[in-house]
């Protein structure tokens, strides 16, 4: 008796799979495991690189531009050259919305500062941008307002708008910028904005930095 052959059964789920997504399947699992070969070699060469590169250079200290102006009370006012062995303290503002800021600013320094014979301190309008027909009225609007013992410390600035801007690396207009300046003209710190309680402490201590500094040569 002949014994009937039986084919063998196909895989249902195989034959009904696309071929597209067999590919797919495959292209995927060998991402996959490429990603896993190469990953620790991915991570040593990225810790080499930024053992390797530079460090980011330190900004230099900037000279203020030369100063030759008058103050309020009519005192001549040279600088950097009336700094040799003192340290300045300038509050530069460039329009009528940094007033506020360095009013506040300029409030707070002559409690440390009225009577020190090492450190200069003063407010400084930057105005060169003022027509000069009103140039004159903006000014006696502004001295109005400070007191006969706060005149000697405003030095109104007519000249080099842009240096100074460059200098306090300017970005909001209606902000003070405060400047710690050593002996030789040279910015050895900066304050921006209102003042705080912290940000007027690091600014003394800065100043005692300097002080310290000057003291020892």
């Amino acid at each position: 008796m002949k014994i009937p052959q039986i084919a063998p059964q196909a895989d249902v789920r195989a034959s009904t799979r696309p071929a597209s997504t067999v590919r797919s399947r495959v292209r995927q699992w060998s991402t996959a495991a490429l990603s896993l070969l190469l990953a620790p070699s991915l991570l040593l060469l990225s810790l080499d690189l930024r053992a390797a590169a530079p460090p980011m250079p330190s900004r230099l200290p900037q000279r203020i531009p030369d100063v030759h102006t008058t103050s309020f009370s009519g005192d001549l006012v040279d600088l950097p050259a009336m700094l040799q062995g003192k340290i300045a303290i300038l509050i530069l503002g460039f329009s009528k919305g940094s007033r506020n800021q360095a009013t506040l600013w300029g409030r707070r320094l002559p409690t440390d500062y009225f009577y020190s014979p090492d450190v200069l301190y003063f407010e400084m309008p930057v105005l060169e941008a003022v027509p000069r027909l009103l140039r004159g009225a903006v000014l006696r609007s502004i001295k109005s307002e400070v007191s006969a013992r706060s005149q000697p410390h405003f030095a109104p600035l007519t000249t080099d708008e842009q240096r100074w801007r460059t200098v306090v690396h300017y970005n909001q207009p209606d902000d003070a910028y405060v400047l710690v300046v050593d002996s030789n003209g040279l910015v050895q710190a900066q304050f921006q904005g209102e003042p705080t309680d912290a940000s007027y402490q690091e600014m003394k201590r800065r100043v005692e930095q300097l002080q310290s500094t000057s003291a020892t040569k």
